[in-house]
């Protein structure tokens, strides 16, 4: 093959050769592949006989792959397909037989999880039969913030600097012999924790205590010299970096034939980054990285006769503060004391040796950052230390307790942590095996409960994938058609009812077919996807392996010869475009992309993109407040998820894959379908969905439908859901349907209230059905988690507790142990952590970024060619090093082998449908819904009047907050919501709860953002006299409406650079699930109102006799510095009464 700035050659013409079945783009080229002699620059005295292109490869007539001349070829022999060592589950059958999720073994060591890149799980893979002992390191970092920063032109922080690391090590040996940290000089059997050796080495380990001079304050006893503590500081001279020593520590000292496992309490936002810049800066990049963005989850260094580490947080395994991890664990007050509040912002080196009488300011200790309840026991706590007259405090004495303290409740938890696991998980260690507890809960589950050749690994993008090319091609010919409007109609292609042209004699189909009028030839219009068809431009390693296994010549010459045919041998004219040229024009053209996604194209069934779905989070009310008789209930589901896991069934096998031209033939039923006995399949359907105009007694809709930018909504129209329109529905059947995939669960649910499927694309029908699939882990972690809970409240007696038990056994099935029913915080949060971890992990998503490491230019310029990958960011962090990140391409990536999409799509629309039939109750009882969310529900209720059903078991709704009453509820869009309440019994003690994702709500937020100013912002923005779009153009609301809050934040950089910098984020009400009537009711997109409906019929006959309020007369911006509740509808002075004279004058 030749190469150069000239090559590939453009297409001049197609000359076929008739010896080897080749085409050729021009006549050099042909020429060039018959030469049999050696080019002049390989001319050598050892040159051997040179054989021409022509003579070194052809095409097989009969199955058309490529064959090379020192390649024996038997077509037959071909066709077969040899059993193979499946990489998925380790067993052997052909490559269309299906792959299964197997489980672990006991005896073995199990795999890291796959958040771990590729790279890792073949790097655990090897190892398995290799294991090293395992020496646990825990330790933590403390930094001062001396050094102002300027991170970008908008951000200014202060650098962190590392100050002090403590590392505490102890040996697998030392920990099943029962030896702690504290037993300096013993040693177990075998121990390689590891002996100071060499001055260095000793000095690490002695508590680094000084005082500054004429200062005779004795240094505290209870930190004294430990060969398994270390010290790693820079208070005597700045230039001994405390990481620099520590990683010295890891890679130069103790034994070799052993793995280290470091630990670090939020190391991967923290203290891994401290590491990582060091490794950048001595240009020693891991050996590997599994990160999300800038958060690190796990990370190794070592290679081939190297000490081996690994890095894993701690926080991925239990979401907890450290703080809160001495109630967790109920850890012995004799090994660790509780987190006591530290002065952070006084961490610097000008303070190191200063001893204070009494303690730092308290503005250092930055109160007004922490939680209201936080902040009063920090000032409790201040106002205490400082009234003793002995209190004094010296930076460096009081950083390294602090931070001896901080490693003694990360070991002691990890400990436990780790034992626990261990004594319900068959001896799996969490911290070798996975890096997040949703991966332990999968590995438990395979090691535990999964039989053989039973739960299947689901292919990444369905099991017609391969067809995405052909969808693609359709979509194409739609736009085809709107470009060239005389052939609207008129090219056949894969939708019309006769299929796909066919090409007589040689069987080709053809993408589209427009016979045009003589003396015009037929078109044949053929879209090349560049993966499928071996483009020469996007893969230029022509024998890399892509689509059906074959190499990239192979599949661009069979193109090339099939294009060939079609021109010369059956007299068609090409028009012929390739996928990368699409792309470019839809990138540089946003008319032009615009106009390609509104085409509706049919794509075989994705169950990640089409079937798998949340949780159901949506106001139904934005703001209400209660009458006297009327009290609002806050109710959530108890263990949704375990709940339909153990009580659902499940699919299992390989499905049936009918395709539409299946589906219309009888004994299916003719569309549309009404009813559920329409529907004759269990599985996934990719369907078609109208839904009804209106949902019978002011249910919410049933179906989820996501919009072209993700939103997922529950609406009754499809284009208005898309457009976020306020005005009422005008679309048509069509408009208002929606394509996408459900299970047959959801789908006939929703057949009975109304919906229509009137097309039908794609159906994975399940012959096989588990209902016990989850049933035994979920009652195993259940169980647990109901022993470590203790005996309920009233049951002191022998009598009650055997009623207890019995009960259980009977709603549950579950047998509790009555000698094992003792409160145990520690094990009760490892049962409910693996009872609710489980289901996330068999959906775990692909095409995550990398990070790789370059040490020369060959490597990062191998990096930029890899066809396989896209290079998304690079940085030179070092002189001899390159961090670049990447990703794999879509038709290169390999889905995680634990995946089974197919049932965690069942998982979610259970819970759905679970929490829909709650929601149905409301109804029911006259209530009204005001919030739901995934587990939850907010309605109201009549006081002394019908509840929705309660109770304490799985699945079944509990009270939130059954000691209070809610009074007011305001919501400002999906997880942002509050709530007043006041004590039930005597109506007094009120309080307020604000519920708002990803927000700081600390002492200084709820200054600016509290119950009072959100609600506000919520009247100013929603509350309007009519319809919304009577008194706001083009459906826009207030821009404006927001309060800044600002708050410290710690930052991170690509080159792991550690700052803090006071961030901002802005409030502002967002909802954009449905329409905003009058009275902050909501309604669907898209419904639309029945004659008999009362439901805000009388407000929209009002709106429409009522004249539309001119544009200058809109609510003005609010002003924050006026917060006046009281003339605003929905405040606490407003009555039913006054609601009643607004809206019905």
């Amino acid at each position: 093959m030749r190469s150069g700035p000239e090559f590939p050659c453009q297409e001049e013409e197609r000359i076929p050769c008739q010896n080897c079945g080749f085409i050729f783009p021009r006549r050099s080229c042909y020429d060039y592949h018959l030469v049999n002699s050696a080019p002049l620059e390989m001319v050598r005295r050892d040159t051997r006989n040179f054989a021409s292109i022509c003579q070194m490869r052809r095409i097989c007539s009969n199955c058309h792959l490529i064959i090379y001349a020192q390649q024996a070829h038997e077509c037959q022999q071909q066709r077969q397909q040899p059993q193979i060592n499946c990489k998925m589950c380790n067993g052997p059958h052909t490559e269309d037989q299906p792959c299964f999720i197997q489980p672990l073994k006991p005896d073995e060591d199990e795999q890291e999880d796959a958040n771990e890149n590729n790279n890792e799980q073949q790097q655990q893979q090897r190892t398995r039969n290799h294991r090293q002992p395992i020496r646990l390191c825990f330790f933590d970092a403390e930094t001062s913030q001396d050094e102002p920063v300027q991170i970008s032109q908008n951000i200014n922080g202060y650098r962190h600097e590392p100050l002090l690391i403590i590392a505490e090590v102890i040996c697998e040996a030392c920990i099943r012999a029962g030896i702690r940290i504290e037993n300096v000089g013993q040693r177990a059997q075998g121990c390689f924790c590891g002996t100071p050796r060499g001055e260095r080495w000793r000095n690490w380990c002695s508590p680094p205590f000084r005082n500054a001079p004429g200062d005779n304050t004795a240094f505290p006893n209870n930190i004294t010299f430990n060969h398994r503590r270390m010290f790693f500081h820079s208070f005597d001279n700045a230039e001994d970096n405390p990481v620099d020593q520590f990683l010295d520590y890891l890679l130069n000292h103790g034994s070799q034939h052993m793995l280290t496992i470091c630990i670090a309490h939020n190391g991967g936002k923290y203290d891994f980054h401290l590491l990582l810049e060091a490794l950048h800066r001595r240009s020693h990049p891991p050996t590997r990285i599994c990160t999300t963005g800038l958060k690190i989850y796990s990370m190794s260094l070592g290679g081939n006769n190297q000490r081996k580490v690994l890095f894993k947080d701690s926080l991925n395994y239990f979401f907890c503060e450290l703080d809160a991890l001495t109630k967790v664990f109920a850890l012995p007050e004799d090994l660790v004391t509780t987190k006591p509040f530290f002065p952070y912002l006084f961490i610097q080196r000008q303070h190191l040796h200063c001893r204070l009488r009494g303690l730092p300011e308290i503005q250092y200790y930055q109160p007004e950052y922490k939680k209201a309840e936080k902040r009063e026991k920090l000032i409790e706590w201040y106002v205490q230390q400082t009234s003793v007259q002995t209190t004094n405090f010296q930076l460096r004495e009081q950083l390294i307790q602090y931070c001896v303290n901080d490693v003694a409740i990360l070991r002691e938890s990890v400990l436990r942590f780790r034992q626990l696991i261990g004594e319900n998980t068959k001896n799996l260690d969490p911290f070798l095996a996975v890096s997040t507890a949703a991966g332990l809960a999968l590995t438990t589950m395979r090691r535990c409960f999964l039989p053989e050749n039973w739960l299947v690994h689901s292919p990444e993008g369905g099991y017609l994938r391969g067809r995405r090319a052909s969808a693609e091609s359709q979509r194409y010919i739609r736009f085809f058609e709107l470009q060239h409007p005389e052939s609207a109609g008129q090219i056949q292609h894969a939708q019309w009812a006769l299929g796909e042209a066919h090409v007589e004699d040689c069987g080709y189909r053809l993408d589209g077919l427009w016979l045009r009028s003589p003396p015009l030839r037929p078109l044949a219009i053929e879209y090349m996807g560049c993966y499928y068809h071996g483009c020469p431009k996007c893969f230029p390693v022509r024998d890399q392996r892509l689509a059906a296994g074959r190499t990239a010549e192979e599949l661009f010459e069979r193109t090339q010869q099939r294009l060939w045919e079609l021109e010369h041998q059956h007299g068609y004219q090409l028009h012929v475009v390739w996928g990368h040229e699409i792309k470019e024009k839809l990138r540089n053209n946003t008319q032009l992309r615009r106009k390609w996604l509104e085409i509706d194209c049919v794509r075989p069934m994705d169950p990640r993109e089409d079937c798998l779905r949340g949780g159901r989070t949506e106001p139904f009310k934005l703001h209400h407040l209660c009458a006297e008789d009327e009290e609002i209930l806050y109710i959530d589901i108890v263990s949704l998820y375990p709940y339909v896991m153990k009580a659902r069934s499940f699919p299992v096998g390989h499905p049936n894959i009918l395709t539409r031209d299946t589906l219309l033939l009888p004994p299916n039923n003719p569309l549309p379908w009404t009813t559920p006995k329409h529907n004759i399949y269990k599985g996934l359907l990719l369907v078609r969905v109208e839904p009804p105009n209106f949902m019978n007694g002011n249910l919410p809709p049933v179906l989820p439908y996501r919009t072209h930018d993700g939103r997922l909504t529950f609406p009754l129209c499809a284009k208005c859901a898309d457009n976020r329109q306020q005005r009422p529905c005008t679309h048509g059947g069509r408009e208002r349907s929606w394509l996408t995939g459900y299970t047959h669960e959801e789908l006939n649910y929703a057949l009975e209230r109304g919906y229509k499927v009137v097309d039908i694309y794609e159906v994975w029908n399940y012959e096989k059905w588990d209902p016990n699939l989850f049933r035994s882990y979920v009652n195993t972690f259940i169980g647990l988690k109901q022993q470590a809970s203790g005996w309920p409240d009233g049951c002191a007696s022998e009598l009650d507790r055997a009623e207890y038990l019995a009960e259980f056994e009977r709603v549950e099935g579950i047998f509790l142990d009555p000698e094992k029913i003792e409160t145990n915080p520690g094990l009760r949060m490892i049962a409910k952590l693996l009872a609710n971890s489980l289901w996330g992990k068999l959906a775990q998503r692909v095409c995550g970024t990398e990070i790789r490491y370059a040490k020369t230019p060959a490597e990062f310029h191998q990096l930029l060619e890899d066809p396989t990958i896209e290079m998304l960011d690079f940085d030179h962090v070092s002189e001899h090093l390159d961090r670049c990140v990447v990703r794999k391409k879509p038709e290169f990536a390999k889905a995680p082998n634990t995946n089974c999409l197919p049932v965690a799509a069942f998982v979610t629309s259970y819970a759905r449908l679970h929490l829909y039939e709650y929601i149905e109750q409301v109804n029911q009882i006259g209530g009204v819904l005001l919030y739901c969310d995934t587990d939850s529900i907010i309605y109201v209720g009549k006081r002394n009047g019908q509840r929705v059903s309660e109770g304490e078991y799985l699945g079944q709704m509990k009270r939130e907050v059954p000691s209070r009453r809610i009074l007011e509820f305001i919501a400002g869009g999906p997880k942002n919501y509050g709530y007043r309440h006041v004590d039930a019994s005597t109506g007094l003690d009120e309080r307020a709860e604000l519920k708002i994702r990803s927000f700081p709500l600390s002492y200084a937020t709820h200054q600016l953002l509290n119950f009072n100013t959100m609600k506000q912002l919520v009247l100013n923005q929603f509350n309007v006299d009519g319809a919304v779009d009577d008194t706001i153009a083009d459906d826009v609301f207030f821009v404006g409406n927001s309060i800044g809050v600002q708050f410290p934040q710690i930052g991170r950089t690509r080159r792991s650079q550690l700052y803090t910098h006071l961030a901002r984020k802005e409030y502002r009400p967002c909802y954009e699930k449905g329409r905003i009537m009058p009275g902050m009711e909501t309604l669907p997109f898209g419904h639309r109102m029945n004659n008999t409906q009362t439901s805000h019929g009388q407000i929209n006959q009002q709106r429409q006799t009522r004249s539309p309020i001119p544009p200058q007369q809109k609510r003005p911006r609010l002003n924050m510095n006026e917060l006046n509740l009281q003339d605003l509808p929905g405040s606490s002075g407003w009555t039913e009464a006054d609601y009643r004279n607004r809206y019905n004058p």
